[in-house]
């Protein structure tokens, strides 16, 4: 072999040295920027977490959920689909679902019609017309129904006369929460299950 021919593989080797180590040194580099990445995005999700306050909704709604002791599953049954009023503890409002029995918290929510959305079930247009044509079935008593085909239009279908009260508004919503609840004592909804939306 010539002296030549040695550089030449000296150099070939010294090369692919170099770029061996490149490589490594590159990815080591893009997985500690991910990692590190990853770190700060957990880190800065749970400081926003622990800094961000309770509202008064999610204050209020974890002292009444502490403050059920035995839940009473007749009287969830017979309120359902009912708007009840705290009439010992100004007023507060909640909704009784019918498909879980449990109390949905309605006052202080800064939104509240965005939440009857959530928990509402959807129905198209057609069908709520035809149910305001020929009557809602006793089955639908208490349902929150959505609108789907109308900028989501809430409807609450009253379990006393099977009517259907529109709300698009918040205003309208607390209009609907005022004129169709009833009062309850606290002794006898703290009987009643706390829901949650997930």
């Amino acid at each position: 072999m010539t002296p030549a021919q040695r550089n030449y593989i000296k150099r070939s080797v010294l090369i692919i040295t170099v770029i061996v180590i490149y490589l490594f040194l590159t990815s080591t580099v893009i997985q500690y920027r991910k990692e590190t990445k990853t770190m700060t995005y957990l880190y800065e999700s749970v400081k926003d977490w622990r800094a961000k306050p309770a509202t008064k909704a999610e204050k209020f709604i974890a002292e009444e959920r502490a403050l059920v002791a035995r839940i009473d599953s007749k009287l969830s049954e017979r309120l359902s689909g009912y708007i009840l009023l705290q009439v010992e503890n100004k007023g507060e409002a909640w909704y009784i679902k019918p498909d879980d029995k449990k109390k949905y918290y309605l006052s202080f929510r800064e939104d509240i019609i965005t939440f009857l959305r959530e928990i509402g079930a959807k129905m198209t247009a057609a069908d709520l017309s035809d149910y305001q044509k020929n009557g809602f079935p006793e089955s639908m008593a208490g349902q929150m129904l959505v609108d789907i085909d109308n900028f989501n239009d809430v409807y609450y279908i009253y379990p006393k006369d099977l009517k259907a009260y529109y709300m698009a508004s918040d205003q309208e919503a607390k209009q609907v929460i005022r004129d169709a609840g009833i009062g309850i004592k606290n002794e006898d909804i703290r009987k009643i299950e706390v829901g949650e939306i997930n």
